[in-house]
């Protein structure tokens, strides 16, 4: 429905997650390895590994161009991997080529040599993508055709973003990707924007699903905090992403000034909490499994019944049963015997 939407401002939208995804990447390393044991399929320890960022940077056509992400990890064997993460909101048909080029130029930039052979070595790439887009397959690729006229298959996964559940995020470790999710909703609101259908009412009902959305997200990623999973740096880095983000859709679709106030008074209650409870890490650690799970189950159910009460609205209001369930990630049966 929304996959050939052209977006005019999208060098802005781009230069946007760009400097976002910098930030979110400038968390400390534990915070980082455990992403790339996701995407990657990797069993790096984060205790034991060692993770740099490398600059890496070339001229093409007078232009300098930049990757997104190029890191060296490090094991205790001093086995290095040079690991590459491009960052895209929407597909591109140029991006097989761009990433063979990057691979290609970071290769280049520290060759090795064997028994008097040259050897580049490219990097383990991967293309994340935030906005949906069924036209995206699992893998992207191209065909090489050498010299000698054999042929080599040069593939790049793809990692959808948007198939995750924000409870998803939180099982496999994705924490400083959390943000992200949170750019699903400016292709629905380009679309709705386009055909004209961006109505106060439509604006309201999406910000709503969003400060709903933003809710759960703080909420766990401070849960994560208190319990030691993440650390306080990680934790920041997460909540400023999350304003950052929400700031720039309101200000370009929803120009609502009581949302940007919701989630800055959401983040600020927040940090006002942790301060109030003085890390209680030795209360924090005598909770009992069963009792764990129980809080999980509470706030799964919360969230759900959260998402029902604002899906009911929706539907009372009008919307589309199909829009409905893709911003609540609630079932259509769920949603039909509600509506009725």
């Amino acid at each position: 429905m929304y996959d050939s939407i052209p977006d005019p401002l999208d060098p802005k939208l781009r230069a946007k997650v760009d400097e976002i995804v910098k930030y979110l990447f400038s968390a400390p390393p534990r915070a980082i390895i455990p992403l790339l044991n996701t995407i990657f399929h990797l069993d790096l320890d984060p205790d034991i590994v060692s993770l740099r960022f490398v600059q890496n940077e070339f001229i093409e056509e007078f232009r300098v161009k930049v990757p997104d992400l190029v890191m060296s990890v490090t094991n205790s064997d001093q086995d290095e991997q040079t690991i590459h993460i491009e960052v895209q909101t929407r597909n591109s048909s140029e991006i097989h080529i761009r990433m063979f080029t990057y691979g290609y130029h970071i290769a280049n930039s520290m060759p090795e040599e064997k028994n008097g052979q040259i050897i580049l070595r490219f990097p383990k790439q991967v293309v994340v993508f935030i906005e949906e887009n069924t036209a995206i397959p699992d893998t992207l690729s191209l065909t090489l055709i050498l010299p000698d006229e054999s042929e080599a298959e040069y593939c790049i996964p793809a990692f959808k973003l948007w198939e995750y559940t924000p409870e998803e995020f939180i099982h496999e470790e994705l924490y400083i990707l959390l943000p992200l999710s949170i750019f699903r909703f400016r292709k629905k609101l380009e679309s709705l924007k386009r055909s004209g259908k961006l109505t106060l009412k439509e604006i309201e009902s999406m910000g709503e699903i969003m400060i709903q959305r933003m809710s759960f997200l703080v909420s766990e990623v401070n849960a994560l905090y208190l319990d030691g999973k993440i650390d306080e740096k990680t934790r920041d880095i997460i909540f400023s992403a999350t304003k950052e983000i929400s700031n720039y859709i309101n200000a370009k679709y929803l120009k609502r000034k009581p949302i940007q106030k919701k989630v800055t008074n959401m983040i600020k209650s927040v940090m006002e909490e942790v301060k109030k409870e003085g890390y209680k890490e030795g209360e924090k650690k005598g909770i009992e499994k069963g009792i764990e799970k129980g809080i999980e189950r509470g706030i799964e159910k919360g969230r759900k019944e959260g998402m029902l009460i604002i899906a009911k609205k929706l539907l009372a209001k009008g919307m589309d049963l199909d829009m409905v369930s893709e911003m609540t990630e609630l079932p259509k049966d769920l949603l039909l015997k509600i509506q009725s």
